[in-house]
């Protein structure tokens, strides 16, 4: 659009409150600049401020917080489409192939990469959100050089939802040193390794166990009962 056209007050009652959180960052914040979420929630009083923020991502706006693990700041790298003037829309996106998206899963060993939970997993905390269902997620990412690019990867339903509303909690460093702590020397070189490659190597049998989990119900039993004759079989011959 063109910038000659007037912009108008993000205090206008009229606008929509996407449009209006997108008005006081471009007049009030301005690009390249800080601002803290209790002033745009002091702004923005009971209007979720907060989730139309995350939106105007979707429309290019690059906002980031100051630091991954304290979300009370952001920082206002990148003023994207302006909402506010008429006709502007979201960027275009292609669909996902089937081929695609199961090989975006077959690459991250059908695990999601935030938390490691696999298809159909239970959560290990004992609330109710259910077996676990993975999504490949679209990702925003910096590289080395300072551009934003997406990157796919595997995430589950429930890290995809809460880092995309900004409720991604770290876990205690603490609980995880005493895990480690737990640990033999070999399972310690084994995570040492993991850690290492940014990765998770995979057994034989647990990337069976992942073929195992995403088959239709009837094609489970069938493999129950083929793994269950192969097994009596080699009992047999011991």
């Amino acid at each position: 659009m063109s910038d000659n056209l007037e912009v108008p007050s993000w205090r206008d009652p009229t606008l929509g409150t996407m449009k209006r959180v997108a008005l006081w960052l471009f007049s009030e914040i301005g690009e390249g600049n800080s601002f803290t979420m209790e002033s745009l929630l002091s702004a923005f009083p009971n209007q979720q401020g907060s989730r139309r923020m995350r939106d105007l991502r979707t429309f290019d706006w690059e906002i980031e917080p100051l630091d991954r693990l304290d979300r009370s700041s952001y920082l206002l790298r990148r003023v994207g489409r302006r909402v506010w003037e008429p006709g502007v829309t979201r960027p275009a996106r292609g669909a996902l192939t089937s081929s695609q998206r199961i090989a975006i899963l077959s690459r991250d060993g059908y695990k999601c990469t935030t938390c490691g939970i696999g298809p159909g997993e239970s959560y290990p905390s004992s609330d109710d959100r259910g077996p676990a269902i993975l999504h490949v997620a679209r990702m925003k990412t910096r590289t080395a050089k300072g551009l934003i690019e997406e990157v796919l990867r595997t995430q589950c339903a429930a890290c995809n939802v809460a880092e995309r509303t900004g409720q991604l909690i770290p876990q205690d460093s603490q609980g995880a040193r005493e895990a480690v702590a737990a640990l033999s020397a070999g399972q310690r070189v084994q995570l040492l390794v993991w850690i290492m490659n940014d990765s998770r190597t995979r057994s034989e049998v647990e990337k069976v166990w992942d073929l195992y989990r995403v088959l239709p119900a009837d094609a489970k039993q069938e493999l129950a009962a083929h793994v269950g004759q192969l097994v009596e079989a080699e009992v047999a011959t011991e």
